[in-house]
């Protein structure tokens, strides 16, 4: 019964405390009285913003629509690492242009099986890795509300929404930069595209390390001197590999991140 009432009370909290208008996307954090496991009960429809959002979009850089995922910034990371979290999670909901989407919960580890609803695991969340992952069990019989045009239309018109593009390639170049932290260019010819849409029948993207990167140890690259007093990458050509980008939606072949490859 006392669930009952506090629903009921619900629309009328929210009203009588309306927030500021907030344009695009934006979270918000529940009422304490409001429980992670009562979500599925709640109509989400009536839901009106109350006070401040806890994040809006100058709080992130990129939303990743294929994996669900959002990269913070770093002014925001403290409010999210020193996040009061029961055990019990802490409740939020999303709104676009200050109507609600869905409401989820926030967890300090895997949400429970019976959660069945949105959940971000704030365990893997830290300063090196400041990357919201909107989770949702794959069992679940409810919708997925990830994808709602309304926030992938928010994204876009911020220009951060990003899409995977994964593609065996084989190494034609690395040309060093010269800058002061190492990095070097990599050209990759498309032998094959696994995901996503590209045009081009070449990806050149650049990588910054003091040591071999990951990429360089599946190429066996090796340095070796030049006339010009430098070093030239020795590497093998015909190796092919699986390389994984992120590209942002609508943007051109040439602005691809690499966050992924391995040796076939």
């Amino acid at each position: 019964m006392k669930i009952l009432i506090v629903f009921a009370l619900l629309p009328a909290f929210f009203q009588t405390a309306y927030a500021k208008p907030n344009k695009g996307f934006a979270l918000y954090l529940l009422p304490p009285k409001i429980r992670a496991a009562d979500l599925g009960r709640l109509d989400v429809t009536k839901l009106k913003p109350e006070g401040r959002p806890f994040l809006t979009g100058v709080d992130y850089y990129l939303y990743n629509r294929d994996l669900n995922e959002m990269n913070i910034i770093y002014t925001a990371v403290d409010r999210l690492k020193n996040l009061r979290v029961p055990a019990s999670g802490r409740p939020f909901a999303v709104f676009v242009d200050d109507a609600p989407v869905y409401a989820g919960a926030f967890f300090r580890g895997p949400a429970p099986a019976a959660f069945g609803g949105v959940a971000i695991d704030l365990s893997t969340f830290t300063e090196n890795n400041p990357v919201l992952k909107f989770g949702l069990d794959p069992q679940s019989a409810a919708a997925d509300p990830r994808s709602d045009e309304r926030l992938m239309r928010a994204f876009l018109e911020k220009s951060k929404l990003y899409e995977e593009v994964w593609i065996y390639g084989k190494c034609r170049n690395i040309e060093p930069t010269y800058k002061h932290v190492p990095s070097f260019v990599y050209t990759f010819a498309v032998t094959k595209i696994v995901r996503g849409a590209l045009k081009a029948a070449e990806v050149r993207f650049e990588i910054s390390s003091y040591s071999p990167s990951r990429l360089d140890r599946l190429l066996g690259t090796k340095s070796e001197p030049t006339d010009e007093s430098g070093r030239r990458p020795k590497f093998d050509a015909e190796k092919t590999l699986l390389l994984k980008f992120i590209r942002r939606v609508g943007g051109p072949d040439d602005e691809v991140h690499l966050h992924g490859e391995e040796a076939l």
